[in-house]
């Protein structure tokens, strides 16, 4: 997990979901969740459950890993499910905050 740009109102953090696999195909599967209270950091608002991103876009993004926190993988794994079954693989190729609107 590592913390991204944040707002006022959100802590903005990225969940790299297949960081071994990544090497292989040059893709990143990752989930972006925000979070209000730092006192309440299960509580979660996700801000894109699923994304296919290249590296040399994400990279830029990331300020630095957080030495603790996970979120449970249904919602992201439903999603890469139904990106996995599209002919067309939307992948980001140019601003993770761009690619999340």
């Amino acid at each position: 997990m590592w913390s991204i740009e944040s707002n006022d109102k959100l802590s903005k953090r990225v969940i790299i979901h297949n960081i071994i696999t990544a090497k292989d195909d040059n893709i990143f599967h990752i989930e972006v969740v925000g979070t209000e209270d730092p006192q309440q950091p299960w509580r979660v608002t996700r801000l894109k459950s699923h994304l296919a991103i290249k590296p040399e876009v994400l990279a830029p993004s990331l300020i630095s890993p957080l030495s603790k926190g996970k979120v449970y993988p249904e919602h992201f794994n439903f999603e890469f499910e139904a990106w996995q079954k599209q002919q067309i693989k939307i992948i980001c190729t140019t601003e993770l905050f761009k690619c999340i609107k």
